[in-house]
């Protein structure tokens, strides 16, 4: 029990870190130097996007990783993360590999 109850507290301190609006859940916590969320959680130091996936569905499936849909980087809004393989998150994403990969000439 004294697991669950840390992971309780955890939680509410997360999600006293997350700013709703009608659109996104944006986080308000600390931020990387890319863009994304970070969160102390379990003894370590973790993506606040998956933290929120982790609270609200559960394990991220194996092999996978999530998608922001919305494209915001701060967003942990769990309707709008999507787990997809690291290919397919790549080649959603708005970067050199993409850009290429599009190119039909």
């Amino acid at each position: 029990m004294q697991y669950q109850s840390t992971t309780e507290a955890r939680a509410t301190v997360f999600w006293s870190k997350v700013r709703k609006t009608a659109a996104c859940w944006e986080w308000q916590g600390q931020v990387h130097k890319n863009g994304y969320g970070r969160f102390w959680f379990g003894g370590a130091k973790c993506w606040a996007h998956r933290v929120a996936w982790w609270l609200e569905r559960g394990e991220i499936p194996l092999g996978t990783e999530l998608d922001h849909l919305c494209r915001t980087k701060r967003c942990v809004r769990p309707d709008h993360l999507e787990p997809v393989t690291h290919r397919e998150n790549t080649m959603r994403g708005l970067n050199f590999i993409a850009d290429q990969a599009r190119r039909t000439h």
